[in-house]
C-alpha cells in the first residue's frame, strides 16, 4: 500500500467486478488522500501551528464506498 493505493481483498465488504472498477477505486482513493493532505496543510498555514494528522485508511475508504452503495440501494426503493 504505497502512494495512496489500496489493494482490494476478497474479505473486504466491497467486491469490485472488474479490474477497471478496482483501478478507478485506487485512483479515487489516491485523489481523496491527496486532497485531505492539501486541506491539512492549508489548515496548518491558516492556524499557524502544527496540527495532528488524521489518517484515511484503505479500509475506511472501502467502508465509505460500501455505505454509499447501500444508501443508493435504499434510496432507490
Amino acid at each position: 500500500m504505497s502512494n495512496g493505493s489500496i489493494k482490494v481483498l476478497p474479505d473486504q465488504h466491497v467486491t469490485f467486478k472488474t479490474q477497471e472498477e478496482v483501478d478507478n477505486a485506487n485512483k479515487l482513493y489516491a485523489f481523496i488522500v491527496q486532497q485531505k493532505e492539501k486541506d491539512h496543510l492549508s489548515c496548518e498555514r491558516r492556524e499557524r501551528r502544527p496540527m495532528k494528522r488524521k489518517t484515511y485508511s484503505g479500509s475506511r475508504f472501502l467502508k465509505d464506498v460500501f455505505m454509499h452503495s447501500v444508501d443508493e440501494i435504499e434510496g432507490g426503493e
